[in-house]
């Protein structure tokens, strides 16, 4: 069930150009010791090799980002408990549907502690078709330096990091679409 005064708030905060920030006490807590599928190059920045993961999707399946290349991927960071990662899913499925067929996915990597058991749900209710990840430990989030949500980067066809986006955004605004085509090569 979604909490309606996160949302509440999550859309004063993104009206106001703010983010949640990441400070739930699960995610404090120190980091398990296991192999962790993140290969991060220097910096996650614009303009270098975004850094390749591995993380299950809602049925258990790996899904690996270096199997995307040759696609425009955005990697959204977000949560449902986030005020505006709800705002801007609806925009993200609007988008997605649009550009899936021409070579563009989405992969949302969730920061939910609860994994399945708060994102399936939630994905129903809001009708969301394209990939839900779980990133229970938080490798991915530390690998793109990820420090509060919604965050998105971008990556091109050549697996380069082209836009990070801090915050919730309207990913179905003309210029949203227009920098896909673009990045897509269909503009």
């Amino acid at each position: 069930m979604i909490d309606w005064s996160l949302v509440f708030w999550g859309l004063v905060l993104a009206l106001a150009g703010m983010s949640c920030d990441q400070v739930s006490s699960t995610q404090v807590e120190a980091k398990e010791q296991r192999s962790v599928a993140v290969s991060t190059p220097e910096s996650p920045r614009v303009g270098f090799r975004a850094p390749t993961f591995s993380l299950p999707d809602l049925h258990g399946n790996e899904v690996n980002l270096s199997d995307l290349r040759g696609k425009v991927v955005l990697v959204n960071f977000w949560a449902t408990w986030c005020g505006p990662c709800v705002i801007e899913m609806p925009s993200m499925e609007k988008l997605y549907r649009e550009f899936h067929s021409e070579g563009f996915e989405i992969l949302a990597v969730s920061n939910d502690s609860q994994g399945q058991l708060v994102t399936k749900p939630f994905k129903e209710q809001f009708g969301l078709t394209f990939p839900i990840l779980h990133d229970l430990h938080h490798e991915v989030n530390a690998a793109y330096h990820i420090r509060s949500i919604p965050a998105s980067m971008l990556i091109g066809k050549d697996g380069v990091i082209t836009y990070r986006v801090p915050g919730a955004r309207d990913w179905y605004s003309e210029k949203a679409r227009d920098m896909i085509r673009h990045l897509l090569d269909l503009a």
